[in-house]
């Protein structure tokens, strides 16, 4: 019996991951393709595109924060039943998730500090794969 109620725990963790992360896909996705585009079509000074950019990163923020700690949380759950590779896994997709969601845009609010989450998703992912084909192969660098 406690075997089942650990299991629908974890089941409920992941659920509400995925939730709080379609959460954040939805306003990424309006912000990006609605809000964002009828900003720049207002001519004001300054302009409203960077400002609208911002809003929808804070709006954007909680989502992504809560949905990556319920799937790491998750993937503490899992510590006595997986192996290594498939946490290292997890722990990638929560990576690339974030960084899905959060590069394009803050590189909507300035091209520089978009460019410069870019190089460090970048260098973050690449670590996090290169420990997850290290454990893949089975190749270790002693």
């Amino acid at each position: 019996m406690d075997g089942e109620v650990k299991r629908l725990s974890r089941v409920k963790t992941l659920s509400e991951a995925m939730v709080n992360y379609l959460i954040a896909f939805m306003i990424w996705l309006f912000t990006l393709f609605v809000f964002i585009p009828l900003a720049e079509e207002t001519v004001v000074e300054p302009p409203l595109g960077p400002i609208v950019a911002f809003i929808g990163l804070m709006g954007m923020s909680h989502s992504t924060y809560k949905g990556s700690v319920l799937l790491l949380e998750y993937r503490k759950s899992l510590v006595d039943e997986t192996k290594k590779l498939i946490k290292l896994g997890i722990l990638e997709t929560v990576v690339v998730l974030d960084g899905i969601l959060v590069i394009p845009i803050v590189w909507r609010i300035s091209s520089i500090l978009g460019g410069l989450t870019l190089i460090a998703f970048i260098a973050v992912a690449f670590f996090y794969l290169l420990t997850f084909l290290q454990g893949f192969t089975g190749l270790r660098a002693d």
